[in-house]
């Protein structure tokens, strides 16, 4: 079955005195993979900021899937030669310190506990 993703109802956004978003509608399922495309300065980025909660400046509501967590990573990427891009983007989620250290320490450590191997799969 189809579910919804996200659904965003922008009533309107400006960014001083130019106005991005007048009644701006969409919605995302599941099963969708989109593309947002246009030129500079049209709000593509502010959109993505939106929807990451980094911008609550607008009129309007993004409502998101119970359960979904958004990540975004920055367009200019400096000072981060020593990272892998997968380190880089889970460094942003909330619950990566926990995972990573699950991940690196409990195939040498859970030996025959259930608990540990079940929260290692």
């Amino acid at each position: 079955t189809v579910c919804m993703l996200l659904t965003i109802n922008i009533e309107q956004k400006t960014v001083g005195n130019k106005q991005l978003f007048d009644d701006f509608r969409m919605h995302v399922e599941d099963t969708e993979k989109i593309a947002i495309i246009g030129r500079n300065g049209v709000g593509k980025t502010t959109l993505f900021r939106m929807i990451a909660h980094e911008d609550a400046d607008y009129a309007g509501s993004i409502t998101y899937r119970p359960g979904i967590t958004i990540v975004a990573t920055r367009q200019e990427h400096h000072e981060v030669s020593n990272q892998t891009v997968v380190e880089y983007i889970l460094h942003n989620l909330p619950e990566y310190a926990e995972l990573y250290q699950i991940i690196e320490t409990y195939p040498e450590t859970m030996g025959d506990n259930i608990k540990k191997i079940t929260r290692y799969s």
